[in-house]
């Protein structure tokens, strides 16, 4: 107990610093963080929720005015990697289904590729590079913000998760970080 809240800590403290040091949205510092808190709190430990909200904030914060761009499937430095990791960040923040988790959703159905994967941009492991990361991270978030867009949105996205889905079944992972997104 002594060890997880040492580590929450910390977490925290990287993050916070983070924010106030940067611009836009970051895989490692609000993703991951923001994981880790979501699952202390499910297990019954105090989490900060003004740091959680914080968070949430500055990850809406990275597509603020950039929303018609996005929707476009522009204006997403790292691609499917980021576009994944920033709802699956708002997801695990409690964030509901609103304009940005919109645009981000209809970045990544154009940025599927023809053989149902989202591929990263460039390989910069070990959170960067893994169409298996990707593709996971990609299907949650159709899957949990889906429901909540238009019905011809929606026809879209059971289409890309059908591709998605046979793409992870049908790929054998190489890499640790593979195999993980892969059972995810």
């Amino acid at each position: 107990s002594h060890a997880i809240r040492r580590g929450l800590d910390r977490l925290q403290k990287a993050a916070t610093r983070y924010t106030e040091n940067r611009q836009r949205f970051s895989c490692h510092h609000q993703a991951l963080t923001i994981a880790a808190f979501a699952a202390a709190k499910s297990r019954g430990f105090a989490v900060d929720e003004t740091f959680r909200k914080d968070q949430v904030k500055f990850t809406l914060g990275t597509f603020e005015g950039k929303l018609t761009q996005v929707r476009k499937g522009q204006s997403v430095p790292g691609g499917n990697t980021m576009s994944g990791y920033a709802l699956f960040t708002l997801q695990k923040g409690g964030h509901a289904a609103d304009a940005t988790t919109s645009a981000l959703i209809e970045f990544l159905l154009l940025r599927q590729a023809a053989n149902g994967a989202w591929p990263a941009i460039m390989p910069r492991p070990p959170s960067e590079g893994s169409s298996f990361t990707n593709t996971a991270l990609a299907i949650q978030a159709l899957t949990h913000y889906g429901p909540h867009e238009k019905a011809a949105v929606r026809v879209r996205i059971d289409k890309a998760l059908e591709k998605g889905k046979a793409w992870l079944k049908t790929h054998e992972p190489t890499t640790t970080e593979d195999r993980v997104f892969h059972l995810l």
